[in-house]
């Protein structure tokens, strides 16, 4: 796609996918070539102002887009990631990949056999905190994780593991290096039919122990993450945007990092240029999986059912 622009579709004209539709046609290697929504006054609203075409089916995306934004609610991502990478699209899948392992580790073998990227919407990945958080952690022993806040209306079709815990999960994976070893939980279900309120233990190869907590059926925002490492203890609070180091004396002091970036507009933009420039992408389907299989452990732990 060198020396052309790359032609984007967003499918899903909610919340996200509106958002998405803003970033993609703010990226100058990229155009927003289509909105997709079942609810066509929604793709509508969604490509004003701009030369896009409302659609009502991805299905109709055949010869129009180069690649898809999939923004749909998590338990459709399999159907429509699926049926786009046949059409031979690219994909940005927002997070989670799939609601299940079998269904991640399947979209990942159908875009290696059809030679598409497919890229996973980890969006921390792309938080100037997180990234310096993990910069600083050195050789982290124990980390501690709470990602708590009111319910927002969306994302109520799959739990809160899935839909929220799975951002952190992702980090964890990072931060340990090395598979997890074993794994507890506990959860209720509150606002919706799923869970949602679980608590986790998890512990890695590498030592690692981790102990993390998600709820979306509370009164106030509450993300913070904190490590123990061999120099003290790091503790990031994604709320008031400060990350602070304790060294072993007990001295504080805060760690100055850039938070002008949009983490989202960064993300669509390094999923245009790696289509551009034929670059890995920065959240690959593997990896996302990886993630999917851990909440779907700490799911059947939480519900109360063993690991096969």
């Amino acid at each position: 796609m060198a020396g052309r622009k790359v032609k984007v579709a967003v499918v899903g004209a909610g919340y996200f996918g509106s958002v998405h539709c803003r970033k993609i046609s703010a990226i100058q290697q990229a155009e927003l070539c289509a909105v997709v929504d079942h609810d066509e006054s929604r793709a509508h609203r969604a490509t004003e102002n701009t030369r896009a075409r409302p659609l009502a089916s991805h299905r109709q995306l055949t010869g129009l887009a180069d690649a898809a934004v999939v923004a749909v609610p998590t338990s459709q991502h399999y159907q429509v990631a699926r049926d786009l990478a046949e059409l031979g699209i690219h994909l940005l899948v927002e997070k989670p990949l799939a609601a299940s392992t079998s269904q991640a580790d399947s979209l990942c073998r159908l875009a290696e056999q059809r030679r598409i990227m497919l890229q996973v919407g980890h969006l921390e990945r792309f938080n100037p905190l997180w990234r310096e958080l993990v910069r600083q952690a050195s050789k982290p022993r124990h980390i501690k994780v709470v990602r708590c806040g009111p319910y927002p209306g969306r994302g109520g079709d799959v739990d809160v593991v899935r839909e929220v815990m799975v951002h952190d999960l992702d980090m964890v994976l990072k931060l340990a290096g090395a598979p997890p070893t074993s794994v507890s939980a506990s959860g209720r279900s509150l606002c919706t039919p799923h869970l949602d309120r679980v608590e986790t233990r998890i512990s890695f190869a590498s030592g690692l122990e981790a102990e993390l907590l998600a709820s979306r059926n509370e009164d106030r925002t509450v993300r913070r993450v904190e490590i123990v490492d061999d120099r003290g203890s790091l503790l990031l609070d994604l709320v008031e945007r400060r990350l602070t180091r304790t060294i072993s004396s007990g001295t504080s002091h805060e760690i100055a990092c850039s938070t002008d970036e949009d983490p989202l507009y960064q993300q669509d933009l390094s999923f245009v240029l790696a289509l551009c420039d034929g670059r890995r992408p920065a959240v690959s389907g593997r990896e996302a999986t990886r993630a999917v299989d851990l909440a779907e452990w700490v799911h059947r732990a939480a519900s109360g059912e063993e690991r096969h």
